[in-house]
């Protein structure tokens, strides 16, 4: 003969159920589940589950708040390539000199000056065909070769090479751009023996 639970315990786990007599058998009983307003099941699991379930509830939901967080900042700093400052240099136009600087181990040798005119129109040349650069969020790195173009005294704006990268340079503005292996190469050959 089977008996409706007596267990307490039993009892608060079958909150939303009911234990009724079975309609065929006189002497069994049978779980119904009665319609239970989502109110009445928020209220059952809090019952069952007490303040621990509570607690993790509120833990759930404050790891939720770090993981947005967390995409947020993602995209954020995956979207500040697309924030930095760019800007294309105005062309060099009518140089009559460059500079060219170099540093070995952080340490500046003395500068090579160029004054042949073909060398100078094919460095204005490469130097015009990478005007444009943008300005990182970060720090700017140093070049490692610098070529500065003149007009007399007249600062027209430098080109700079550094392992994977061109530091162009306008007055009053500077920025950086990827450079492959063989721009870099092409610019070492231009400013290599200076006259």
């Amino acid at each position: 003969m089977r008996t409706a639970p007596q267990s307490k315990d039993l009892l608060l786990l079958h909150k939303p159920q009911q234990w009724v007599p079975h309609p065929e058998r006189s002497e069994g009983w049978e779980a119904i589940n009665p319609p239970v307003s989502s109110r009445a099941k928020c209220a059952a699991a809090h019952e069952v589950e007490g303040p621990a379930f509570t607690i993790m509830r509120r833990k759930s939901f404050a790891l939720r708040k770090i993981y947005l967080c967390t995409i947020a900042i993602a995209i954020a700093l995956s979207g500040c390539r697309s924030l930095e400052r760019s800007r294309t240099c105005a062309p060099i136009d009518h140089a009559t000199r460059i500079i060219v600087s170099r540093s070995l181990q952080g340490k500046p040798t003395q500068d090579l000056v160029i004054i042949d005119p073909q060398r100078i129109h094919e460095l204005t040349a490469f130097a015009n065909a990478r005007r444009k650069a943008h300005q990182p969020w970060d720090t700017m790195p140093a070049p490692n070769v610098t070529a500065s173009f003149y007009d007399s005294e007249n600062f027209l704006g430098s080109i700079g090479v550094g392992p994977n990268f061109f530091l162009v340079t306008c007055p009053r503005w500077r920025g950086i751009r990827e450079g492959t292996k063989t721009e870099i190469g092409d610019f070492e050959r231009l400013v290599g023996g200076a006259n």
